[in-house]
């Protein structure tokens, strides 16, 4: 994992949360954004995120795709929004979600690097279980091992995993 610190970044509600420690991660895999119609797309120009969450979730996502030659697959870090449910209605009490601070990615599968198969979160939940709860677990363990209280929410087709601080 290589981490670039970098500014707060432009734009989006003038009152949103801003980024403890803000970095741009590379991972030492293959990292994906799934655009949905449109395929997964390589993502080459790192992951905007808190350094915390580089360092706790980034890293366990990493190590385990290293270890089992995977590609990782995302729909997203941050996004300086109000925390929603999957079918977009406010979760309530409203609150910033923690794509707000940087702090949570909605991981969508895995990309076998050699087959170049998409493993689906649908897919993964259906044919290796033991290994998708070893991935969703490992993050967990990461981010409890850091102090840190994990926000682990599965939707249909994706796990949202992030920390309250």
């Amino acid at each position: 994992m290589r981490i670039a610190v970098v500014k707060q970044p432009p734009g989006g509600p003038a009152d949103k949360p801003l980024i403890v420690n803000p970095v741009r991660v590379f991972l030492r895999c293959p990292v994906y954004y799934d655009t949905g119609a449109h395929g997964l797309l390589p993502s080459t120009q790192g992951i905007f995120c808190a350094r915390l969450f580089a360092e706790t979730v980034l890293r366990a996502l990493e190590e385990k795709a290293v270890k089992y030659h995977w590609g990782i697959v995302h729909v997203g870090v941050y996004n300086p929004r109000k925390a929603r449910h999957e079918d977009g209605s406010p979760i309530l009490p409203v609150r910033w979600s923690n794509h707000a601070w940087a702090r949570a990615i909605d991981w969508k599968g895995l990309v076998e690097t050699a087959s170049e198969r998409y493993l689906s979160v649908p897919i993964l939940r259906r044919e290796a279980p033991v290994r998708f709860a070893e991935i969703v677990d490992y993050c967990a363990h990461k981010m409890r091992a850091a102090s840190l209280l994990p926000e682990i929410v599965q939707e249909s087709t994706w796990v949202h995993i992030g920390y309250f601080p």
